[in-house]
């Protein structure tokens, strides 16, 4: 428990909790990454039923991270970067409410920098909708069973197909990798470079046919899929 005490938390909701853990997991500086369930109305829910839409909670991750190696701003920028933060329906083509997409802060101070982010989003029209996602206390957190946890590295091939088949990388690369990432970059300090855990292959291994890309804002990972049939992609894109 001490090795926890020096470290902060920050709660997000980006739709697929399998490909929001892949992307935050690499991070220098952030030490834990765990798939979970918040801001619904019962407690211990099952995945069932939280993907049935009827429990009002949002798939979500619950990252544990070293302020002194990588700020909140930093993390909530590239938050941003791995979602459409004007779809209110879901996330890519996962659909329905337990899918959207929502900031649940824990302090005074990530409000107010989620709160500018919105507006700064917002301001630039880059999506030409109103921000979507939600900004909102960080309720109870329930930790998702044992088999949504890395799910990106003990499944990694059912994990390729549902990614390849989500839309998610196609939409970063249009939206985000075009120069209006710089909308966030101006806002928050980068002086806390992102870059791979040392050891990160060495201790998970590379995943075959999987390279990481990196934004051009901070050198920022994330995966990149090649492409499956479109049998395949439906096949794969059942978050069960």
């Amino acid at each position: 428990m001490k090795t926890m005490q020096h470290l902060e938390k920050a709660t997000f909701a980006g739709g697929c909790f399998w490909c929001m853990a892949s992307a935050f997991e690499p991070l220098n500086g952030v030490k834990k990454v765990i798939s979970g369930y918040t801001g619904g109305r019962i407690e211990n829910p099952s995945h069932h039923a939280v993907v049935s839409g009827e429990t009002g909670h949002f798939l979500s991750i619950q990252i544990w991270f070293n302020p002194n190696t990588i700020s909140y701003g930093t993390l909530l920028t590239y938050f941003f970067h791995q979602i459409d933060p004007a779809d209110d329906g879901g996330a890519f083509v996962d659909r329905g409410p337990q899918y959207r997409s929502a900031v649940f802060y824990h302090t005074h101070a990530q409000k107010e920098l989620a709160q500018t982010a919105v507006h700064r989003i917002n301001q630039s029209n880059i999506f030409q909708k109103p921000v979507a996602t939600r900004v909102m206390a960080a309720p109870v957190f329930f930790k998702a069973g044992d088999r949504h946890q890395n799910y990106h590295l003990k499944n990694q091939t059912r994990f390729r197909f549902y990614r390849a088949g989500s839309g998610r990388d196609l939409f970063i690369e249009k939206f985000w990798q075009n120069g209006n990432e710089a909308v966030l970059d101006h806002l928050f300090s980068h002086k806390h470079v992102i870059h791979y855990t040392q050891g990160h292959e060495h201790e998970h291994g590379q995943i075959d046919g999987i390279k990481p890309r990196y934004s051009p804002a901070a050198q920022e990972p994330f995966w990149e899929y090649g492409h499956t049939d479109r049998q395949d992609q439906r096949n794969a894109c059942q978050h069960n």
